[in-house]
């Protein structure tokens, strides 16, 4: 009997503990929608800024205040970086009230810092909104790829009689950043839009090489192959034109011949990268040919790659 008794008694403790650590914390508090969607382009001269809504919900109409901040519990000081993500976001409040709203480490909600919610009363005055503004500044050197942030609330209320309760920490799926930066390859010749260029070889020298250079931007979030392919193969006056002549090609100072593929890593940010695609006319070729106006198409086509991920360079493939 004894032995009985002493079973029941401890099966009696561990559910009164149990119940005492299921208490409900003063507020619960939620992005609007459950979690906030984000999409940066890091060549995009402009700064990503959402505005999104703060949903805080009461426990007791007994709750008539309470001060919360958010917290990126990953992060040092105030240099916020969005998992393994760009760093350097910002959350405000959108009234433009400067108290902080986003912290990190072990700092803790007071009477000066975050969101301070005012309930009114009766029931029906329970959740109460904010609005604040997610800011990443334009230009961070990030690749491709999903990130997120699970935030941390960290909160006090005040009571009717003006008690404050404990602080009480809350984390869940409904404090979550989730940014997402696309594939992405753009480039130009020369300046931004620009699709197509010329290389003017002018006048060919029958005495020395004839040599011109033109400039190719890239700007990728991904890594990418380059491939170079001439049209015709040789300077011609005419699709059927019986006299061509030979030209040499070089693409960041390597040579390169019909159908070469260059492999590249994504670019730097937010400038690109720049390849240098260069043109040589021989003297002893131009020798042979009548007067005329020749002419070619060079194309470089790009095409995203994996791997090279963390490589700064680019390489001819085999």
């Amino acid at each position: 009997m004894k032995t009985l008794f002493l079973c029941s008694a401890a099966a009696l403790a561990m559910m009164v503990t149990a119940t005492e650590a299921q208490a409900s914390p003063c507020v619960q508090v939620q992005i609007d929608s459950g979690s906030l969607n984000l999409r940066y382009d890091p060549f995009s001269p402009a700064a990503l800024q959402q505005t999104f809504t703060l949903r805080v919900r009461r426990s007791s109409p007994s709750i008539r205040a309470a001060n919360i901040v958010l917290v990126d519990t990953d992060s040092m000081g105030s240099n916020h970086q969005l998992g393994q993500g760009p760093a350097g976001y910002t959350i405000t409040q959108h009234e433009g009230n400067i108290r902080a709203v986003l912290v990190s480490g072990a700092e803790q909600p007071n009477r000066t810092n975050g969101i301070a919610i005012n309930f009114a009363n009766g029931a029906q005055n329970d959740v109460e909104t904010v609005s604040l503004t997610f800011a990443l500044p334009a230009g961070q050197d990030v690749g491709a790829g999903q990130f997120t942030e699970d935030l941390e609330a960290r909160f006090f209320c005040v009571l009717a009689n003006r008690d404050t309760t404990p602080i009480e920490s809350q984390t869940n799926r409904g404090l979550r950043l989730d940014l997402s930066v696309p594939e992405k390859i753009s480039t130009y010749i020369g300046s931004a839009g620009t699709r197509r260029g010329q290389i003017n070889l002018g006048a060919l020298d029958t005495r020395s090489p004839t040599v011109r250079p033109l400039s190719v931007t890239a700007q990728s979030t991904v890594a990418y192959d380059m491939r170079m392919e001439k049209t015709q193969g040789q300077l011609r006056r005419r699709d059927d034109d019986n006299y061509g002549i030979p030209y040499a090609v070089t693409l960041d100072n390597r040579p390169v011949s019909d159908g070469s593929v260059m492999g590249c890593s994504r670019t730097p940010v937010p400038a690109g990268r720049t390849h240098t695609l260069q043109v040589a006319v021989q003297p002893q070729d131009v020798r042979v040919v009548p007067a005329g106006s020749y002419s070619d198409v060079v194309t470089l086509t790009f095409v995203p790659r994996s791997g090279l991920a963390g490589s700064a360079t680019c390489s001819l493939s085999s």
